[in-house]
């Protein structure tokens, strides 16, 4: 049974206004699921030349107080100067995104947060967020945020499924998300330009996931497109653009086939280009051969017994 709670968030934080909107995202999760947050600020390391040449000017603990009052001054200011007690502020010194997977690995957490800014920005500022090596090295749910938040609540979601994958975590994970917060689920389903959808063994199982998901109580439509195998992510963006979703589910490590920890074409360009939140759900490490078997194996079945969900797999 997957894990469906969203007890703990992470979320880094940079000196920015901008970081404001992850806090927001939080606490909208904090809402919900009553969830604890961690905010978690990274000292970055002086380089080399620097403590070669002013080492006496370039003070760790000291660098660490002063993040921690800077921080602790931020949270007072976004909480009206009373910090909650479900708050916790952490700081540590190190290379961003090492320190974000050092803390996922030794501390339990249900969801990270992360802001992916503007390549410009991103030039600018050595506290850059690389959401995909983060999300390729998390072993918990990754939400992605450019620019929109879930100010208004999550009603829908979109969930693009690869049929000819074992595709249970994120079934599940949708079904289980959206069953909590009352959410419908749109499904999108992808096919090649030259295949007839209506006889397409895509869409009879896309529709078997679809049923099974409307059983459990939880309204859901299907749509599936065509599209070009390299431009996959731009039809989903499209539909995406034109729809009312306010949040994409992806799962990402499917696509981890030719090496471990790699992320994907398709998984890279959707978190990366898409203006709305993306939530990439996890699928475990597993051996290569396992991974290459099932894409064999599922792929050349009508049925979706791969899924093993049964209804106490969503319920509270």
């Amino acid at each position: 049974m997957i894990k469906k709670d969203i007890q703990n968030v992470l979320v880094p934080v940079l000196f920015t206004t901008e970081s404001q909107i992850l806090l927001k995202q939080a606490m909208y999760f904090h809402e919900v699921f009553s969830s604890r947050i961690t905010l978690l600020y990274v000292v970055p390391k002086a380089s080399f030349l620097r403590r070669l040449l002013q080492p006496k000017k370039f003070n760790p603990l000291k660098a660490k107080q002063e993040a921690l009052s800077r921080l602790t001054h931020c949270a007072n200011v976004f909480f009206d100067e009373e910090i909650p007690n479900f708050i916790d502020i952490k700081i540590v010194g190190g290379e961003l995104v090492t320190e974000i997977l050092k803390m996922l690995r030794t501390h339990k957490f249900d969801l990270i947060i992360i802001k992916e800014y503007s390549k410009i920005k991103c030039l600018l500022n050595k506290l850059k967020v690389e959401a995909g090596k983060i999300v390729s090295g998390a072993e918990c749910p990754v939400m992605i945020i450019h620019e929109k938040w879930t100010k208004t609540g999550i009603k829908e979601i979109l969930v693009p499924i690869d049929v000819t994958q074992k595709c249970k975590n994120v079934v599940l994970w949708a079904a289980a998300i959206s069953h909590k917060l009352k959410a419908r689920i749109q499904i999108v389903s992808i096919v090649d330009l030259n295949i007839n959808v209506e006889k397409s063994l895509v869409k009879k199982r896309a529709n078997l996931i679809k049923n099974w998901i409307t059983k459990q109580g939880i309204e859901c439509d299907l749509a599936i497109l065509r599209s070009a195998p390299e431009k996959m992510h731009e039809a989903l963006l499209s539909f995406a653009d034109q729809g009312n979703a306010d949040l994409i589910m992806i799962l990402t490590h499917e696509e981890f086939i030719l090496a471990n920890n790699y992320l994907g074409k398709f998984a890279k360009e959707v978190i990366h280009r898409s203006p709305k939140p993306v939530l990439s759900v996890v699928l475990h490490d597993k051996p290569m051969f396992n991974v290459v078997w099932d894409s064999y194996k599922y792929g050349r079945t009508e049925r979706i017994e791969h899924l093993n969900i049964t209804e106490d797999d969503i319920k509270n």
